[in-house]
This record gives C-alpha cells, sequence and structure tokens, in this order.
C-alpha cells in the first residue's frame, strides 16, 4: 500500500504533505503544511484520551526543551513517527494530521461544528418548530429539539399531560435543571397581593430576558402549561437577534452604545440573604457576530456613564423594536404544551389576563452546553441536521 504522507524538517519545524488520503483535496493539503514541534508535542493523540483530556501537564512540557525537540523522524505508511530529544516517541496517523492541517487555528471541520441560526420576526408565527413529546423521547427526537433550538432559538412540545413536575423530569431529560433561589422548578400564576416578582400576577410582561444578574446565566428556559386562561395571557417571543440586526441598520451609534457598554443588573433578596450581581452588554457580539442579548428593565440596576442620555435613548428604542408586532409571536399555550427557548437570544414576555384565571405554569431553567454539545457532537459524525430545517433554506 503506499505511504498516505511524508513529513521533512523544514526551518526549524515538520513539513506535512498528502497523498491519496480521502477527504484532503484543499490547496493547502495538497501544497503541505508546517506543524511547529512543540504543537505536535503537546497534542500528541497518544497522550489524549478519547474525551480529549491530556494526561500531562502542559508547562512539563514547554519547561524542557529537549522534550519538544526532534531527534528523528520515521514516514510510515499509516502515520509519522516522531523520536523526541528527550527518548519519548509519538506516533500521528497521516489522517489526524490532515485534519489538524491549520495548527494553532479552528479548522473548517472545527467551524462547521454548528447550525447556522435563522433569524426570525412575526412572519415565523406560522411555522414555529413543533414536535410531540413521544418523538422527543427518541435519540432522533432530542437532537431534533436541540437543533430548533440551536438555529431557532425557540420550540414546543406538546402532548406532555398537566402532572406537576413535569417540566423538571422534561429538563433532566434534555440536560440537567438549573437549581437557582427560585428552587429546580417554580410556578407560574396569579399570586394576587402576595405576589413578590410581576411574573406571578396577571399583569403584561414586556419582552426581556431572565436571571440577567447571573454569571454564568441560565442559557435555556422552559415553560409547562397545567391551566391556561380563557381570555389572554398568552406567551410572547421575539428573536433578539434579529432585534439587534434591524437596530444596527437603524442607527449603528445605538448599536455600538448597547455592543460597547456593559450593564449592570441586580437581584436582591434580604429575607433569603440573597444579591445578585452581573453586567454584561446588551447585545454581546464575537468576531463582530451577535453572541448573546440581555435585557429586562425590571432588573437593570442604575448605569453611570459619559454617554447616559445616548446610551438610554438606544435602550429605549432596543425596547420598542422587541415590543413591536412586527418582531412578536404569540404562544396561546394550551395545557400540556411546553415552550423551551434559548435565554440569552430569545426574549419573552406576556399578555395581561383577566385576575384569579387560572393560569397555571411551571418553568425551569438548563444550562445550553448541553444542547449545542449534543448539535456539535452530531455534526462530528457527519449527521444531516437539514433535515430539521422548518423554513426554506436558501
Amino acid at each position: 500500500m503506499a505511504r498516505l504522507g511524508h513529513a521533512s524538517r523544514r526551518c526549524g519545524q515538520i513539513f506535512v504533505q498528502w497523498g491519496g488520503l480521502k477527504g484532503i483535496g484543499s490547496t493547502e493539503a495538497t501544497a503541505g503544511q508546517l506543524f511547529h514541534p512543540l504543537w505536535l508535542r503537546l497534542n500528541d493523540p497518544g497522550q489524549i484520551t478519547r474525551n480529549q483530556q491530556r494526561l500531562f501537564e502542559m508547562s512539563g512540557v514547554v519547561d524542557r526543551r529537549n522534550s519538544w525537540e526532534v531527534a528523528d523522524l520515521k514516514n510510515e505508511e499509516q502515520r509519522l513517527s516522531v523520536q523526541w530529544g528527550d527518548g519519548a516517541q509519538s506516533h500521528y496517523p497521516w489522517s489526524w494530521l490532515a485534519e489538524h492541517a491549520a495548527a494553532g487555528v479552528a479548522t473548517d471541520k472545527q467551524l462547521k461544528l454548528a447550525v447556522p441560526k435563522h433569524l426570525w420576526d412575526q412572519s415565523f408565527q406560522s411555522t414555529l418548530p413543533r414536535m410531540d413529546y413521544e418523538a422527543l423521547l427518541t435519540r432522533s427526537g432530542k437532537l431534533q429539539l436541540c437543533t430548533y433550538l440551536e438555529r431557532y432559538g425557540l420550540a414546543f412540545v406538546s402532548g406532555l399531560g398537566v402532572a406537576e413536575g413535569t417540566v423538571d423530569k422534561v429538563g433532566n431529560y434534555i440536560g440537567h435543571v438549573r437549581v437557582t433561589n427560585y428552587g429546580a422548578i417554580f410556578d407560574v400564576k396569579d399570586d394576587g397581593a402576595k405576589a413578590t416578582n410581576l411574573a406571578f400576577t396577571n399583569q403584561r410582561i414586556s419582552a426581556h430576558t431572565d436571571n440577567p444578574y447571573r454569571d454564568p446565566f441560565p442559557g435555556i428556559q422552559m415553560l409547562h402549561c397545567l391551566s391556561c386562561a380563557e381570555e389572554g395571557g398568552a406567551t410572547l417571543f421575539t428573536d433578539g437577534f434579529s432585534v439587534a440586526q434591524r437596530l444596527k441598520s437603524l442607527d449603528s451609534s445605538a448599536f455600538h452604545l448597547l455592543s460597547s457598554i456593559e450593564h449592570p443588573y441586580e437581584y436582591r433578596d434580604p429575607d433569603a440573604a440573597v444579591l445578585l450581581r452581573a453586567s454584561v452588554p446588551v447585545i454581546k457580539l464575537c468576531n463582530e457576530e451577535v453572541e448573546r442579548v440581555t435585557f429586562n428593565n425590571r432588573s437593570a440596576a442604575p448605569l453611570q456613564h459619559e454617554e447616559l442620555q445616548r446610551y438610554y435613548e438606544a435602550w429605549a428604542l432596543f425596547d420598542r423594536l422587541a415590543n413591536s408586532m412586527e418582531f412578536t409571536v404569540k404562544a396561546h399555550l394550551k395545557p400540556g404544551e411546553l415552550a423551551i427557548w434559548s435565554n440569552g437570544r430569545v426574549m419573552h414576555g406576556r399578555e395581561g389576563y383577566e385576575r384569579g384565571a387560572p393560569r397555571h405554569l411551571q418553568g425551569a431553567y438548563l444550562d445550553s452546553d448541553e444542547i449545542q454539545s449534543a448539535v456539535r457532537a452530531a455534526l462530528s459524525e457527519g449527521e444531516d441536521l437539514e433535515r430539521f430545517s422548518i423554513h426554506q433554506v436558501e
């Protein structure tokens, strides 16, 4: 069998070329790639477990220069073998080297381990992502839900029944329920004069994200309907990423203020000895792309800034857009239905309803890493997640 690759020393590094290896067709891979010997020693696949955990301390390698000095190279049929100055030997399959051809930089394969986000507005009302609970209990169904959350930030599950505590069961099936000062689950119903939170009344609630005063914040939120009001009480959803995009096109200065100034948020409960504080921009960016939206009028602590007036004018503009009909979808949750959404993207609110109406929802929070992990793992295995798209892919 022909050797699949060849390596040689060049300018203190190791130059690798491939030949006849399936999947290697880019100009860079065909021409070859330089690998720094320190990078190779630190990422020796024989010293990393199957769950990608090193079996050594990196500083121990870095501090001993001979441990990453190349004593000898051996080009074998399926792999490159490297003899190091300290006597150790490492083996690198040609296929592994090809996958890591851009050493120290995210490869195209790594960058693609995410589904593209689909931004939406009110027109999304007619195609909301829905699935049945029985389907969710399959591997494919769970992956479908996770894909919905990564792509759209919002999904609905029906057929759960109305037993109290179901939201906890579902949450721990999808991931792990995040326990907060509200408990593992919380009840959303009209408590009248005893209410300690606007959510526990019958009043209208404007679009917001939950728990902005936590670091880390809960990335996923769920609400399970046990009973509903005859009129009103619909849950409202807004794609914060879509609102941020519109704000940028309308007023780039306002977008800059909301994405560059960290706003403080606070929750205090003296009776329970709770004081939570965190500061984060309304629009958090990563590589110029919106990564998170955090917005909550009730929990926003006082902000002191030299551009205070312009900042709050930008805040008000974002608020108006987020609560406009153009960006709002409405869900009249029925008993046995559950809404689940990304708390760092999708803002939620509520229509007001008649005082004392038997509207009762139970909620819970999850972290988002397990949702992202499920999608990333599926993509790494080559699964086609476009089959879960409910919009027309352009």
